[in-house]
């Protein structure tokens, strides 16, 4: 392609020169030729075709010369670093499918939904940032970090009785059930101690971003870990709030919401793990394009309990867009969530950024 333009421009240029000359030509007998007026007319419109090709030939020359300074795009992919004895791929990817209690009941449509996403990827982020400071193997009892602990997990069960249980895991990264005398495992447990924190399915079902950050800050607390960490809630977030979680291999999780109230769009809010993203350009100042997340509900027909072993995770992978809706949210997920009543997908809006910072 560039040889074919060259080619082209130098053939113009050959044009130019021959047509310079017979400028020069038609002023040298000017005299002559202003006598007949018509072809002082031809002669015009010559100079003004001359310089035109000038100008054209100088424009193509500069943009062949930006193209080829012009560095192509650089696309990355940025994630959390991987911890192989406990997070093999990052975040774990837990279900909120995992146990019946973990579903709400929609008035008058009489629908089950799970309404634990809050409380799940919120334990995605815990169980991922206590593997950054364990240094073992699954199963050997050992516990150095006590975000995720071993010892007893205290929580309420979720039905009208409120009854207190009291469980004890042998290891902080148990993953089978069947290991502690067929109790649940270490990450079921540890979503209901953020559940019963966070008040999820007090009034109409789910969290509010406001009470999974109160869960997740005293659960920290009551592990006496409050000197280490953080936990934000940032508004309408953009992308660069995003990239600096990230980068920094905090855990951070989005709000997503539907356009209008669930009760009017028929559409429930829903909470996603970050895991990374994808961009094109800068490391610090390119575009993100993608983002990397963990669904606490993007797999219905496996087995939920597969997944408190974080050897196994769904990645899924979406494009993130700048929101059409600005005084609701900055970014979106186009027909992400489920609208209920019209049985089709619907775009989700990034209300919120929930970052547990280390200190």
């Amino acid at each position: 392609m560039v040889f074919n333009l060259l080619f082209f421009i130098f053939l113009l240029h050959i044009t130019i020169v021959k047509e310079i000359f017979k400028l020069k030509y038609f002023i040298k007998n000017l005299k002559k030729i202003y006598l007949r007026r018509k072809r002082i007319d031809m002669h015009k419109i010559k100079i003004v075709i001359v310089f035109g090709l000038v100008i054209t030939s100088t424009l193509l020359l500069g943009t062949i010369s930006a193209d080829e300074s012009q560095e192509p795009l650089v696309t990355r992919i940025v994630e959390l670093p991987i911890y192989n004895d406990y997070s093999p791929h990052g975040l774990p990817d837990f279900d909120q499918r995992q146990d019946p209690t973990w579903y709400f009941r929609i008035p008058l449509i009489g629908l089950l939904i799970p309404t634990w996403c809050g409380p799940t990827a919120a334990a995605n982020l815990l169980w991922y940032l206590d593997s950054k400071h364990e240094d073992g193997t699954v199963g050997d009892g050992v516990n150095n970090w006590d975000l995720v602990p071993n010892g007893n997990y205290t929580y309420y069960s979720n039905d009208d009785s409120h009854t207190k249980v009291v469980e004890y895991h042998a290891d902080d990264h148990t993953w089978e059930s069947t290991e502690n005398d067929g109790e649940p495992a270490v990450a079921h447990d540890l979503i209901e101690c953020i559940a019963d924190r966070s008040g999820t399915d007090d009034g109409w079902g789910g969290n509010t971003p406001e009470s999974i950050v109160e869960g997740l800050t005293i659960w920290i607390s009551d592990q006496s870990l409050s000197g280490y960490y953080n936990v934000n809630l940032i508004h309408k977030p953009d992308s660069d709030d995003i990239k600096v979680a990230i980068q920094n291999g905090y855990g951070a999780m989005i709000y997503c919401e539907p356009w209008a109230h669930p009760f009017l769009s028929c559409t429930a809010p829903h909470y996603l793990a970050i895991q990374g993203y994808i961009q094109t350009g800068d490391i610090q100042t390119g575009e993100i394009k993608q983002i990397l997340i963990r669904d606490p509900d993007d797999c219905p027909e496996c087995d939920p309990e597969k997944y408190n072993n974080a050897e196994y995770v769904n990645l899924s992978i979406e494009y993130i867009n700048s929101s059409y809706i600005p005084d609701l949210s900055n970014l979106m997920i186009e027909d992400y969530l489920w609208n209920f009543c019209l049985h089709q997908p619907a775009d989700a809006f990034v209300t919120y950024l929930i970052v547990i910072e280390e200190t």
